[in-house]
């Protein structure tokens, strides 16, 4: 059966797949019952979608698809799924059984995860990866290989870095890079997290591996002294450092740029990440030996801060005079009238 462009085949129940399903990256197969592949049943060149309800029992089919979303099930024996499209894939359902998904070099991410299950596969990266553990469900794969010059995200929903993310087997290519997102605020502190537990081997070297922080919780981490390391039991593990001191201060040479810095050091993470982006971009001018400008740019923070100190400050006594002139009038006060004890009417409003 060959799908023409732009066309749609939805199979309901249970059906079974003997032949081969072609099709165009505009063409789609959705599978909203329990399918199963025969012996000869292949499906080929296009879109898959399995719904929450639904199941494809692959088999040992290799199929090759230029997108999948799967929020149901898949079922293999030695199944090879590839994508080689140029837009995105996720799969948030289950995979049972054994078989490989492989993501292509295309411009698409392909997302794994959240996920209700999953063992006995191997997930291969050879191009954008996200692995969400953000609800910290256990994904556990038979391997995980990031070839060379993939780029895969690793997202956690616990700043404590409680990874539910079990490999049996890691393999990393060169120039490959990881990204750890954690999803909640609490900074992550000094120590050792478990990124991934590893019951078999690591292959390639974490020297390889461009690692990069994302997320509220690694604000005011000495980056630099961070890094990946395998343990004794072979388990992937983040080496956490955090500054003992504030290392913008070497470069705050006026009284408003030490004013900056302290603000800086001291503010607490925000929801939409203005003190952290601020922080990062002067951290990385004092790193780069620019401390004029780094001066320049924490006088600019303690300037904006006064300045909204300033505004609040106006603003409030201006809602306290309000405050005074509406109590007064309901009281009958004539607002022409001047009252020597008419100061002291503001501290018993608040």
């Amino acid at each position: 059966l060959s799908l023409g462009k732009g066309s749609a085949l939805v199979l309901t129940g249970s059906s079974n797949i003997n032949g081969q399903v072609t099709g165009t990256a505009t063409s789609g197969l959705t599978i909203q019952g329990s399918t199963a592949l025969g012996s000869s049943g292949d499906i080929d060149g296009l879109a898959l979608t399995i719904t929450e309800k639904g199941s494809l029992n692959a088999g040992s089919a290799d199929l090759a698809l230029t997108a999948l979303s799967s929020k149901g099930s898949i079922i293999g024996k030695d199944a090879i799924v590839t994508l080689k499209g140029e837009t995105d894939s996720t799969v948030t359902g289950a995979l049972y059984g054994t078989g490989t998904l492989s993501h292509g070099h295309g411009l698409g991410t392909l997302t794994v995860g959240p996920m209700s299950k999953s063992s006995g596969w191997n997930l291969i990266n050879k191009g954008k990866m996200l692995i969400d553990l953000s609800d910290n469900s256990d994904i556990s794969l038979n391997s995980l290989t990031l070839a060379d010059n993939s780029t895969t995200t690793l997202r956690l929903g616990s700043s404590a870095i409680a990874s539910p993310l079990s490999l049996g087997s890691l393999t990393i290519g060169t120039d490959t890079a990881l990204t750890l997102q954690v999803t909640d605020s609490t900074l992550v502190d000094a120590g050792n997290y478990t990124v991934a537990t590893i019951t078999g081997s690591t292959t390639g070297s974490l020297s390889d591996l461009a690692l990069t922080l994302s997320g509220e919780a690694f604000y005011r981490l000495d980056k630099e002294n961070t890094y990946l390391f395998t343990d004794s039991n072979g388990n992937l593990v983040l080496h956490a450092e955090r500054y003992d001191r504030n290392p913008l201060l070497p470069a705050a040479t006026t009284e408003n740029a030490q004013a900056g810095a302290e603000l800086l050091w001291n503010a607490k993470p925000t929801s939409h990440g203005d003190v952290e982006s601020a922080y990062v971009a002067i951290a990385d001018m004092v790193a780069a030996g620019n401390a004029e400008g780094a001066a320049e740019a924490m006088a600019a923070v303690a300037g904006s801060s006064i300045a909204s100190m300033g505004m609040a400050l106006s603003g409030d006594v201006e809602r306290q005079l309000r405050a005074i002139r509406n109590r007064t009038t309901t009281m009958g006060v004539n607002q022409c009238e001047v009252n020597e004890g008419m100061p002291y009417v503001n501290a018993w409003i608040n």
